[in-house]
């Protein structure tokens, strides 16, 4: 009986060793940097637009629902 549980304990102690080692290897997390030109690279957002008075209306209630929530 005692044969059994330490055998039953050796496996699941080998395969579980097994899956922790075949688990840890080593990842580069960060891709190669191949565009060294990323320096002088510009971005431009796009333009903003003036919202209506019917946008203005609704952000001012759900503000305004949001801010008698947080002050309760």
């Amino acid at each position: 009986m005692k044969k059994k549980i330490y055998s039953g304990i050796f496996m699941i102690s080998l395969a579980l060793s097994g899956a922790i080692y075949t688990a840890c290897e080593d990842i580069d997390e960060l891709p190669p940097q191949s565009d060294t030109n990323f320096i002088n690279k510009t971005y431009k957002l796009p333009n903003p637009t003036v919202l209506t008075t019917e946008e203005v209306a609704e952000y001012n209630a759900i503000k305004a629902e949001y801010e008698s929530s947080i002050n309760q």
